[in-house]
């Protein structure tokens, strides 16, 4: 959405800054050249400082409203001159337009640069061809000519339609990845349109007066200290003091707006309900009809991704246009997919869910990240789908678990939390067969395939990288395993066909594998090393030491289950097995076991994860858990070769 970008000061986007005079020049500075900030601590590992900013707001009673950011920011290091030499803002061009007013880049030395407004330009938001010629766009202001040490001051203007007819909302950052000095916010609205508001993890100056028939709503802030960034953590909008302001009287009313822009929209014509019905021609199930849709919509109708930068909350095309067009942004394909079920008798509505960061509780905003698709099950469950998810599994299989969505009735429907499902929904299986040489090579087949999440992490691999190089992504990882280790006989389903699993099979050869120590073998499963195992694959690169400030979000629970049946060379008997490990502890489960049975070893591994979202505590007991995995990684199967075995 067009104001967010600007005003949350996200360090990648921080694009607005202020034309404001230098601080308190120094003695032997001339009077344009900004005064170092004086808080050491405050500033202390900042790539950069904002010393100043001003957003000021007027709103009228349509809801139509103009907003200014002034802002000064002193480059600290390279990371900072990355971080402000480039700035973008997203904005949906029918309802806002959006203009550069200039500044300045002053040097340590006292000379200025000026920021002409011809230096600013618009361009495509992305570069996909779609149906609809919605100009999706962003203004981009780049500075080439930005050093460090230097200051930049810019001024931005936005003017936008009502988001919401008679209504304004928004919210205010005053936090981000570097330190402010001194930040205000003025919002003037009219009397008749009065602002709820609330500041949200931090404590602000504010202050309430009149200016004739219009509010005016002022907060400060000073020696605001930066975030520093955690791996996984919530976006800035849910863990910065910010300010969040609406007209509205809460999220029933919101979702009733929502409800209004597309109630027309939902009705499916017959073209509509002939494809429903041809979709699912001899399906019986409920869960079978419904998955058939979910697939047809996620997969055969385009998918415009640029629509994320603006939000979800764009009035919809009718569901009709959509499937005739076969393209569409997200809510236009929730909005086709719950015309479709509908089609087909079942009860479907259109909600709204964030996966970066939770809304406010108590104060509505349009800005949702997400479409889903909210169908009620002939047992009263309500399943919520996302039709550009793109993964094959069970419903219930994706992300929406634990968070909180807005259902848009025709009622108003409040923030409500989805219930967890079980991890077993994004299932992952990993399974092996190994035989063993005498002279300690290894063949392993191993075949993996996934449900919910888990499919849509291998199907994104494969759609990512194709053909040659997505077999060498797997020799890579083989390579890890074992030094030498080659993969062959390669065999990939196809990324595109939803109404299957997605599936990898491959053989592996491992010369050397087991370690020979006179007549002993000495060796630890394939799968104990968890090097295909995409999933937990990662989570070692995302522990840090030390305690955790802010939750970390993993997405979506998992489950994964891995089985390696190993068969050592003739006339090898097992003298020695891995201990089994067992590791519970909050959300996080973990079973390892060796077990012999005739000939054969058979090595079983179980992990999950029931909970997308850890808590800090959470965050502890799962690299407890990890630190356990990696230490059972160094016990090992022992085989011996009995006097007069095989050759």
């Amino acid at each position: 959405m067009h104001t967010r970008r600007w005003t949350m000061g996200m360090s990648r986007l921080a694009l607005a800054a202020a034309v404001l005079a230098a601080i308190g020049p120094a003695a032997a500075r001339s009077a344009d050249v900004p005064a170092a900030p004086d808080n050491v601590e405050l500033t202390r590992g900042a790539p950069a400082v904002v010393l100043d900013e001003e957003v000021a707001v007027t709103f009228d009673a349509d809801g139509r409203y103009t907003q200014e950011i002034r802002r000064r920011v002193q480059i600290l290091d390279e990371r900072g001159l990355q971080t402000y030499a480039a700035d973008q803002l997203a904005f949906f061009q029918p309802k806002a337009r959006v203009a550069f007013l200039g500044g300045r880049i002053t040097r340590p030395t006292g000379e200025t640069i000026p920021l002409e407004r011809a230096r600013a330009h618009e361009e495509p938001l992305g570069a996909t061809a779609h149906a609809f010629d919605q100009p999706y766009r962003r203004l981009v202001v780049r500075h080439p000519d930005l050093q460090v040490q230097d200051t930049l001051e810019t001024t931005v203007r936005i003017e936008s339609d009502a988001q919401i007819p008679g209504h304004y909302a928004d919210f205010f950052l005053f936090q981000h990845e570097s330190p402010i000095l001194s930040k205000r916010l003025v919002i003037r609205g009219p009397a008749s349109r009065p602002l709820r508001h609330a500041v949200r993890d931090g404590a602000l100056t504010f202050t309430q007066g009149r200016e004739g028939d219009r509010i005016v709503y002022t907060w400060t802030g000073r020696d605001l200290p930066m975030i520093f960034r955690e791996t996984g953590m919530p976006g800035l909008p849910e863990v910065a003091c910010r300010v969040v302001v609406s007209t509205m009287a809460g999220w029933p009313e919101l979702s009733r707006q929502g409800w209004a822009q597309s109630r027309r929209k939902l009705e499916p014509d017959e073209v509509l309900a002939e494809k429903a019905r041809e979709l699912t021609e001899g399906l019986t199930s409920e869960q079978s009809r419904i998955l058939a849709l979910v697939r047809f919509v996620a997969g055969d109708v385009g998918y415009l991704e640029a629509s994320l930068d603006v939000g979800a909350f764009l009035e919809p095309h009718a569901a009709a246009e959509v499937l005739a067009a076969g393209y569409g942004v997200g809510r236009d394909k929730a909005v086709l997919l719950a015309a479709m079920l509908r089609a087909l008798g079942l009860e479907a509505d259109e909600a709204l869910i964030n996966v970066s960061r939770a809304p406010d509780p108590e104060i509505p905003s349009v800005y949702f990240e997400r479409s889903l698709c909210a169908v009620r099950l002939s047992d009263g469950r309500t399943a919520y789908l996302d039709p550009a998810f793109g993964a094959h599994g069970t419903l219930g299989e994706t992300y929406a678990g634990g968070r909180p969505v807005l259902r848009l009735t025709a009622d108003g429907a409040g923030l409500e939390t989805v219930p967890t499902g079980p991890a077993a929904r994004s299932l992952g299986r990993l399974d092996a067969d190994t035989q063993v040489d005498t002279d300690g090579g290894a063949h392993t087949r191993i075949g993996i395939q996934g449900a919910g999440y888990y499919d849509f992490i291998l199907r994104g691999l494969g759609r990512r990288f194709s053909g040659p190089q997505f077999i060498q992504v797997w020799q890579e990882l083989a390579g890890r395993v074992h030094a030498g280790a080659r993969v062959r006989e390669f065999q990939v389903s196809d990324a595109a066909d939803l109404a299957v699993p997605f599936a990898v099979a491959f053989d592996m050869d491992a010369p050397g594998y087991a370690l020979a120590a006179g007549r002993f073998l000495l060796l630890r499963p394939c799968l104990m090393t968890n090097g295909f195992e995409l999933y937990s694959l990662g989570l070692p690169r995302m522990m840090a030491p030390g305690p955790r400030r802010y939750p970390m979000d993993l997405f979506a629970p998992v489950q994964v289950i891995q089985s390696e049946r190993i068969t050592p060379p003739p006339g090898c008997t097992v003298l020695a097995l891995p201990d089994p490990v067992e590791f519970a502890a909050g959300p996080a489960r973990l079973q390892l076991s060796c077990r012999q049975e005739g000939e054969r070893v058979v090595f079983s591994s179980e992990f999950s994860l029931e909970r997308s979202v850890l808590s800090p505590a959470d965050y502890e007991q799962l690299r407890e858990l990890l630190d356990r995995w990696v230490r059972s990684q160094r016990s090992l199967i022992i085989l011996e070769q009995q006097p007069g075995g095989g050759s």
